[in-house]
């Protein structure tokens, strides 16, 4: 019997349940080069359905970031897909609607990371009713505006948004990478987040 998604704790569950009550067929890892979802993609890719890393080239971000997500997938093997914003540049963006706060937050990520997402998944569908687990690296600790809105297992369409780590402390998330002896990302040292993406709304 599976468990009520709010229960699942141990992210091999979590992945497990998403791919079945959602009838995902394979799963992608978002990697923004930052920790969490450093993480995230290790615990991921030892799944058989998984298919490979995607990073979002925001075409804004530290290029030494971009350059740790490279380096880091072909040291382990994994298959990496770089996306890119659909429609316009953050350059772009900002001459139409000026720089984003935090209110603005959600339209810079539709326009930039949202569509390139959704690209994607049609991109890789063979059927209509083809659903993928798009697996993050979220953690309910790692900042009070995602405590209350973001749970294991989300469905949006053929996306399935799996959030295996969700639970995990900060000191859980470092005795894994020490365990795993796994690379650090030596723009997360400097600016404490990945620099994946630099829209500046939060």
């Amino acid at each position: 019997m599976n468990k009520s998604v709010n229960t699942l704790t141990d992210p091999v569950e979590i992945i497990d349940q998403a791919l079945t009550t959602e009838k995902a067929h394979a799963i992608f890892a978002m990697f923004s080069g930052g920790h969490d979802s450093l993480s995230s993609l290790h615990v991921v890719a030892r799944h058989p359905k998984f298919r490979a890393a995607v990073h979002i080239n925001t075409g804004f971000g530290i290029e030494e970031t971009r350059e740790f997500v490279r380096t880091t997938c072909r040291a382990f093997g994994y298959p990496l897909i770089e996306i890119y914003p659909q429609v316009m540049t953050y350059e772009q963006f900002v001459l139409k609607y000026g720089f984003p706060g935090p209110g603005a937050h959600r339209y810079a990520y539709v326009w930039l990371k949202e569509r390139s997402i959704r690209k994607l998944i049609r991109d890789h569908k063979e059927s209509f009713h083809d659903r993928f687990c798009l697996v993050t690296g979220v953690r309910r600790q790692e900042s009070q505006r995602r405590m209350g809105n973001v749970t294991p297992i989300q469905r949006d369409g053929a996306i399935v948004w799996t959030a295996p780590i969700l639970h995990w402390s900060l000191p859980d998330r470092e005795r894994y990478i020490d365990e795993h002896q796994l690379p650090r990302n030596p723009v997360v040292a400097k600016l404490h987040m990945s620099g994946e993406c630099l829209c500046g709304a939060y």
